[in-house]
């Protein structure tokens, strides 16, 4: 009823492409409404063998009141809401339709960019805290241990040292790794993330290598980063570019007991 509402001039077929909707059941609906007395059928000019389908009067007076009822429903399920609620919301739906279409995404449809952005760190770190809460029961302390290093990061950052990189899909970040200069011609990887829906697909792999690239460009002769055990994915990552666990230490610097493990790039080849 919607389609015909909203559209004039429609076939039968018009809406079996516009809903993707099998011609038998959609037979089947057309003879109720029209029993209904819901619409009206007419030859088409351009084809004789098709009729155009309209609503009726009674048929526009029926739709308007599911079309209200419907309204009110919405209203009734989502009006208690906070904007900021609306706005999770419509991640969380976008996530569950990423995740849907995961075959379909491929590395050529993310964008990369390493040009830093206002909203950028902030974001990332908001997505830290909160993946990190989901995926390991690690607790604010985290958050706010990557907004520190976030701010160590921007107030000492040169562009002809460091680098971000930023991956972005539909415009929506998707994963991120930065570079840090250290002493000593040294470099730090920090900050390493991918949404769900986006691991699998080679992204990390791309990552790491651009990271790699960069290291050799700028002439930085070795390299580290700090995780924890639980980040095994991460970790294999890392190896496969010639890090090495160098050193391990318990800690509960995230409100829950771990090992973290720093892992150092002797040799830039």
């Amino acid at each position: 009823m919607y389609e015909l509402y909203d559209n004039s001039g429609l076939t039968a077929s018009d809406i079996i492409a516009l809903l993707d909707i099998d011609k038998g059941y959609l037979s089947r609906i057309l003879r109720r409404f029209d029993k209904s007395k819901l619409i009206n059928k007419a030859v088409s000019p351009a084809d004789k063998r098709a009729a155009i389908i309209a609503l009726t009067a009674q048929g526009k007076k029926e739709f308007e009141v599911l079309d209200q009822a419907s309204s009110k429903q919405v209203a009734e399920v989502f009006g208690h809401l906070t904007e900021s609620d609306g706005i999770t919301l419509v991640q969380k739906f976008k996530e569950i339709q990423q995740i849907l279409n995961k075959k379909k995404i491929s590395l050529e449809d993310i964008n990369i960019r390493s040009t830093l952005k206002t909203g950028d760190l902030g974001y990332v770190v908001y997505r830290h805290g909160l993946l990190y809460s989901q995926e390991y029961n690690y607790g604010l302390s985290f958050e706010t241990y990557v907004a520190a290093g976030m701010y160590e990061f921007y107030k000492n950052y040169d562009p002809a040292l460091d680098r971000v990189w930023i991956c972005e899909h539909e415009n929506n970040i998707v994963g991120f790794v930065l570079l840090m200069h250290r002493e000593q011609h040294t470099a730090q990887l920090r900050y390493f993330y991918l949404e769900p829906a986006y691991r699998g697909i080679g992204l990390g792999k791309k990552l790491m290598q651009l990271f790699m690239d960069f290291l050799k460009e700028k002439g930085y002769q070795s390299a580290y980063l700090w995780t924890t055990h639980e980040l095994q994915t991460a970790a294999s990552l890392y190896t496969r570019y010639g890090f090495k666990l160098t050193e391990e230490k318990e800690s509960t610097a995230f409100e829950k007991t771990v090992k973290e493990q720093r892992y150092d790039l002797l040799t830039v080849e």
